[in-house]
Formats: C-alpha cells, sequence, structure tokens
C-alpha cells in the first residue's frame, strides 16, 4: 500500500468520524458543522466526546414541559384562589345574617383579634339614652347561674334575662376580650345598658 492510498484510507476516515460526530451533535441538538471538524480532526476522542455530552434537544423538551406544568398549576392556584374568596364572601354573608338575626357578632368572638383584646375593650359608662355600644351589642355572653355556664347569649338575649329577673347585677359573666369572669355590676357600663 503506498503513501497516496493510506493518506486517501486516512482522510476515509478522518471523514468518516467527522460525519459520526456531526449526526450525533445534531441529533443532540448541538451544532454539527463544528462537530463534524471535530470528529474530523480528533477522530476517536471527538467521537467519545459527543457521544458523552447532553442531549440537549432532551432538556429543552423537560424544561418546556416543567414550564408548561408550573404554568398550568399557577392557573388552578389562581383558580382555586377565587373560589375560595367566594366561597368565604358567601359563607360571611349568610353568618352575617344569622348574626343580625340573633343580635350578635360572632366574627369579632371568632377573630384572633378577639381572643387578644384587652379588658380595656369593655366600653365605659355612657350617657343615658346613648345607643348600646358595639362592644356590647355583638359580643356573645355567658352567664354563670350558679351551679353551671350557661351556653352563650348575645346582648339583646342577656338584656332580656335582666328585665325578667332571670339574672342580676351579681351574676358573673364573661365575653371575650375579658380575662376573666366579673359581676355584671363590675364590668364597665354593663349594668348601665342592660337597665
Amino acid at each position: 500500500m503506498g503513501g497516496e492510498e493510506q493518506l486517501v484510507v486516512q482522510l476515509l476516515v478522518m471523514v468518516a468520524f467527522g460525519v459520526a460526530a456531526a449526526l450525533i451533535a445534531a441529533h443532540k441538538g448541538r451544532n454539527p458543522i463544528g462537530w463534524f471538524f471535530v470528529g474530523f480532526f480528533v477522530t476517536c476522542i471527538g467521537l467519545i466526546i459527543v457521544l458523552c455530552m447532553s442531549n440537549l434537544k432532551e432538556e429543552e423538551a423537560r424544561w418546556r414541559h416543567a414550564e408548561n406544568e408550573r404554568r398550568r398549576l399557577r392557573e388552578q392556584l389562581k383558580q382555586e384562589r377565587l373560589k375560595n374568596e367566594a366561597f368565604q364572601g358567601h359563607v360571611r354573608s349568610r353568618l352575617d345574617v344569622h348574626d343580625e338575626a340573633l343580635g350578635m357578632n360572632t366574627r369579632m368572638i371568632a377573630g384572633a383579634e378577639a381572643e387578644a383584646a384587652p379588658p380595656a375593650e369593655i366600653a365605659p359608662p355612657l350617657a343615658a339614652g346613648s345607643p348600646e355600644p358595639p362592644s356590647f351589642r355583638y359580643r356573645q355572653w355567658f352567664v354563670d347561674h350558679g351551679d353551671h355556664h350557661e351556653k352563650p347569649v348575645g346582648f339583646p338575649q342577656l338584656k332580656a334575662l335582666y328585665e325578667t329577673g332571670q339574672v342580676n347585677e351579681t351574676n358573673l359573666v364573661w365575653s371575650a376580650g375579658m380575662k376573666d369572669w366579673m359581676r355584671i355590676a363590675d364590668v364597665p357600663g354593663l349594668l348601665e345598658e342592660l337597665r
């Protein structure tokens, strides 16, 4: 085999490695022309390098799928949030109707701010003829009849119990915002509002 034949064989081998590297690179989403020259000049090593590289097309497809999934989940979360807000608004409006009928405000009692409210929230005595202070009107009151604690009552029911003589100023009462049970006469402004 002469020098020319050896050169042609070597050139054909280099072209084969270049073409193989270019095809693999194109399949993996990389530049086939650049990898042809890498395979042509570095032959076997270039082919090994391109085989070991990650597939950009697969990575891009995974990224697109993940991005579409994130977009779908964001939209689903937004829809769930809107449904939740609508449901809460509906529940609040229904509860407000019940509260109005019962003469109490369960929002203030159930809220965390009501639980942490200091006793100073109990209104001071008001002048005669003044309307019921909201702190009395919207509270639920627990009344101690001696041996047991009654279920909570709204202010109008407490007033009716006082007017009928079922409770008097010596009965202990408790409401949200109070640290402990107090006699009706000792709660600032309450006795005046009950009379």
